[in-house]
């Protein structure tokens, strides 16, 4: 008995050691393979590379000089499951126009690009180090950066009201946009040429019958009746698209018998071939004021007379942004919503809301008010 003791307590005293020598040696190969890992990790991040070959312009594609860069470098912390990043912020250095960046050891390089008068200019570039090909941790880029002039908040001058149109009876009510009439001898003045010439005339007490001052007045509306001609000369209007004959079109009617016009009219009235109206969106009210915000500089060209709106659904409220033109001047307008009015099962009267502003320099193209 004391003999198969013995025997027992030996076999224990085997087995203990074997286990702990298996859990000894789990344990180094464990350590072996995660600084087999790590080893693999390091050295695709020091394998890690960019070569940026980038060149600065302006939206016209001129070569911008004198630009602000700021270069930031980051790379992942071993082991990188821990989430956690080394960063190494350059100074901030002027440069040309032409820039050419390399850089080894990092996997990620944020750039920033500032100028005065001009807007931000940001570029990220990033190499996944799990990528198994190490031919993919070589980034090289040649790159354009744009970098586009900040818009001056213009100050313009206008109005608005209600444009209105009566099935029934005709009668009509018009925006009244020709607030730049010039007088005859006129030549060309603004606001700001407007207060020099006062002060100038006060200083020297002279008068020059020659320069005439333009006339600025706020835009109104005006009640007239369907047949009547608007004493103004430049106007804005709204009429409902119509047959050969003139008559208006009309949707087949809704479920309650009620047909109303398919669309609306909007009518820039002048002479000037120039003048008039240049769509740009339509959207519903939640978002109109980004569509606003979307008008910086109007087009030159490209004004038509007449805008159509589709009626759409009655009551939802839709509105269309333009630029307008009148003359030299410059500026944009926002049309509707759009509400319809019935009376006996028919289309009495439609109105919309109609707001525009210009800019008071002659020529200049600016309408950015945000």
């Amino acid at each position: 008995m004391k003999t198969k003791a013995i025997r027992n307590i030996f076999f224990a005293v085997i087995a203990v050691f074997l286990t702990a020598a298996a859990f000894t040696g789990c344990e180094q190969a464990e350590k072996a393979r995660a600084g087999s890992i790590r080893t693999d990790e390091q050295s695709r991040i020091d394998a890690s590379e960019f070569d940026l070959r980038i060149t600065v312009t302006d939206t016209d594609g001129k070569p911008l000089d004198g630009v602000t860069m700021e270069l930031e470098l980051k790379r992942p912390k071993l082991p990188l499951l821990s989430g956690e990043w080394e960063s190494q912020r350059e100074k901030e250095k002027t440069v040309k126009s032409k820039i050419h960046i390399q850089e080894k050891g990092w996997t990620k390089i944020d750039l920033r690009f500032r100028k005065d008068g001009y807007h931000l200019e940001q570029r990220s570039f990033s190499i996944n180090i799990m990528n198994e090909d190490k031919a993919n941790l070589f980034v090289k880029r040649d790159l354009q950066v744009k970098m586009s002039k900040q818009m001056s908040l213009a100050s313009l001058f206008g109005g608005g009201g209600v444009l209105s149109y009566n099935i029934e009876n005709g009668k009509r009510e018009i925006l009244d946009i020709d607030i730049f009439p010039k007088k005859a001898g006129k030549e060309t003045t603004d606001l700001k040429k407007k207060e020099e010439m006062k002060s100038e005339e006060d200083e020297e007490n002279e008068e020059d019958e020659d320069i005439e001052d333009e006339i600025i007045k706020d835009p109104h509306i005006i009640s007239i009746d369907s047949k009547a001609k608007p004493a103004t000369v430049k106007y804005m209007e709204i009429d409902f698209r119509r047959d050969k004959d003139g008559s208006i079109v009309y949707d087949t009617a809704d479920t309650k018998g009620v047909a109303k016009p398919t669309s609306c009219i909007v009518r820039f009235c002048s002479d000037d071939p120039g003048d008039g109206l240049l769509f740009v969106s339509k959207v519903e009210s939640p978002k109109s004021w980004e569509a606003e915000k979307e008008l910086t500089t109007a087009p030159e060209k490209g004004y038509k007379k007449e805008i159509a709106i589709d009626l759409g659904e009655k009551n939802k409220k839709f509105y269309v942004f333009c630029y307008i033109k009148q003359g030299d001047h410059y500026g944009k307008a926002r049309l509707g919503p759009v509400y319809i009015q019935e009376e006996k099962n028919k289309i009495q009267l439609v109105k919309m809301n109609v707001r525009v502003s210009f800019n008071t320099l002659e020529g200049d193209r600016n309408v950015n008010t945000f």
